[in-house]
């Protein structure tokens, strides 16, 4: 590549602006958006009222920030939810390659699902499809006679049609609090099971919900029936 024998006094910087203004605003935005980090959309000014580019930096503001305390340990500030996380390392370099993966993991997350679909779907090709339907009706499968039928019955509850045709990997914490919300004890005790059979299939490759954060199973007080209770099933069944 060829320089020009002389620059021009503004380095060419006035060349630049003349591109810059004829640029539609919307393609100006897309452009920076592409190329610039947050922190560097932070340094971005511009003078003029048809620049449009202000606009573009304050929309850009970062979510977090990274500092370090009094002991040398590096955190990330959460300006949405004023939360503190610890990154547990004294290095900056290393503390800075941390901040950066959170920053961009953030600001990319449906693109960070479409490529653990891409890497999963090298080793599984059905992975975007399976539903929940799908651990549902194998897990009954290999159960057999009263057991398998308990499973066939459990597994029609209502409270499942929230996630029946929902894909595995798409799943959130959400979908499941929203059925153990309105399901029942039994939903609970085969939603944790069907869970954790598409975690030891591969199906799923994290778990929904963790161990510590499942509802607690609280079965209702049972006791015997009383005498009176046992006559009147007694009568009952001599008048059929």
């Amino acid at each position: 590549m060829q320089l020009p024998a002389k620059l021009p006094a503004d380095g060419g910087l006035g060349e630049t602006r003349k591109r810059l203004a004829k640029t539609p605003l919307k393609l100006r935005q897309n452009s920076l958006a592409d190329n610039l980090s947050a922190s560097d959309c932070v340094k971005v000014t511009q003078r003029g009222a048809k620049a449009g580019l202000r606009c573009f930096v304050k929309n850009m503001k970062q979510r977090f920030r990274l500092y370090r305390r009094n002991g040398g340990i590096y955190y990330v500030h959460d300006d949405k939810t004023g939360k503190q996380e610890s990154l547990q390392t004294r290095d900056r370099a290393e503390a800075s390659a941390l901040f950066a993966a959170k920053t961009q993991s953030h600001r990319q997350a449906h693109l960070n699902l479409r490529l653990a679909r891409t890497y999963l779907a090298a080793t599984d090709p059905m992975v975007s499809k399976r539903t929940w339907q799908v651990p549902m009706e194998e897990l009954t499968k290999t159960k057999h006679g009263a057991t398998q039928e308990r499973w066939q019955r459990a597994l029609k509850d209502k409270a499942f049609d929230l996630i029946r045709d929902l894909p595995i990997l798409e799943t959130q914490a959400e979908h499941f609090l929203k059925v153990l919300n309105i399901g029942t004890v039994s939903t609970n005790v085969f939603l944790r099971r069907v869970h954790n059979f598409a975690l030891d299939m591969g199906w799923l490759p994290w778990p929904v919900v963790v161990k510590r954060q499942w509802p607690a199973i609280e079965f209702k007080d049972k006791r015997a029936i009383t005498w009176e209770e046992h006559c009147k099933i007694v009568e009952r069944e001599k008048k059929l």
